[in-house]
């Protein structure tokens, strides 16, 4: 039969279709790679997890119930005239909203100020929906303004929704 269609010789993948499967993959992959505790993975990029002024708790673990994603800079950086701070709010103490995401202090290894007290604002917002509390993003550059001593310093986020009698505060340690 001269019309009868032909069958396909290879039965082979469109490049799409490759393409389709491997960000399946990746996504149940990512959604199902956590570990029999709950947590996600370990991965680089760190989040500050909620303390108070005096202590340090910097931990890896991109599943924080404090909504607080830091992507710059990391624990430890050094930092010589300037340091980058990016990252993310997703609710608990660090609800997204407003126009300001929080505030920061550089400090060096005694505590003295290294650049002024900057305030961080919004880059963008998206709504809260049924499904979440909505997301913040946010960006810097904070100046070195002093000279530090050499050593661990922090530079310490403080939350808008925090109070003055009860501040919520995240330390990151840097080294100059």
């Amino acid at each position: 039969m001269a019309d009868a269609p032909k069958a396909p010789s290879g039965g082979g993948w469109e490049a799409i279709e490759i393409i389709v499967v491997i960000i399946l993959v990746l996504g149940v992959l990512n959604h199902f790679g956590r570990n029999m505790s709950g947590t996600a993975p370990v991965t680089t990029a760190p989040v500050i997890q909620k303390t108070s002024p005096s202590t340090t708790l910097v931990s890896s673990n991109t599943d924080s119930n404090c909504g607080l994603l830091i992507v710059s800079p990391l624990p430890s950086t050094t930092i010589t005239t300037s340091v980058s701070l990016k990252g993310e709010k997703t609710g608990c103490d660090w609800r997204p909203e407003g126009s300001i995401a929080l505030y920061a202090q550089l400090v060096d290894s005694t505590g003295k100020p290294m650049a002024a007290y900057t305030t961080v604002p919004n880059e963008m917002i998206v709504p809260t929906t049924g499904l979440s509390d909505g997301r913040a993003t946010f960006a810097t550059t904070i100046a070195v303004t002093g000279k530090p001593k050499k050593g661990t310093g922090y530079l310490i986020l403080i939350s808008p929704q925090g109070t003055s009698d009860k501040p919520i505060t995240h330390r990151i340690p840097i080294t100059f």
